[in-house]
């Protein structure tokens, strides 16, 4: 599973088959992209290309992005 972050960072969990009701999983990989948020991000179906995209609408900020990046997952 991976999730963006307002810090900036994408967040990748390897979730096992089962697991427990309220149980806690650490992530795999915490990698910081940007200095602003991480709205979004997509999974390409058969190759290790991530897509992310960043930025606030409406909030001024020093470290604004307001892009959209492809990523090599290797």
């Amino acid at each position: 599973m991976i999730s963006g972050g307002t810090d900036g960072n994408i967040t990748v969990w390897e979730l096992p088959d089962v697991t427990e009701y309220g149980e806690n999983l650490n992530p795999k990989y915490k990698i910081k992209l940007s200095e602003d948020c991480i709205n979004g991000r997509s999974l390409h179906k058969t190759l290790p290309i991530v897509a992310t995209s960043f930025g606030q609408c409406g909030i001024k900020t020093e470290h604004r992005d307001n892009s959209v990046k492809l990523w090599g997952a290797l």
